[in-house]
């Protein structure tokens, strides 16, 4: 595979991952995190409800950074190990 498929191919990875996100995201704000955080003034069990929440919606930004830096290794590791070498050289 060349270097501009692989490259073509780890943008279109990375931006089908941030339309998952932004789907994701769009999908969990049905719970509304407003009425769980003035829930947890009422009762004390909804804090735990509100950070669950808060974790469901922003799990995204914490895994794909970790998720794209394993498949740039993986695609791009041969070019990385030659561009190295070349610069021992």
């Amino acid at each position: 595979m060349s270097f501009p498929t692989r490259l073509a191919f780890f943008l279109a990875i990375a931006a089908a991952g941030i339309l998952a996100w932004h789907w994701n995201t769009t999908i969990d704000s049905a719970r509304d995190m407003t009425q769980l955080a003035l829930q947890q003034f009422h009762h004390h069990d909804a804090a735990g409800e509100l950070q669950q929440a808060s974790f469901v919606q922003n799990w995204w930004p914490l895994l794909w950074p970790v998720v794209l830096a394993v498949l740039a290794l993986v695609l791009f590791w041969d070019d990385l190990e030659r561009w190295w070498t070349q610069e021992q050289l």
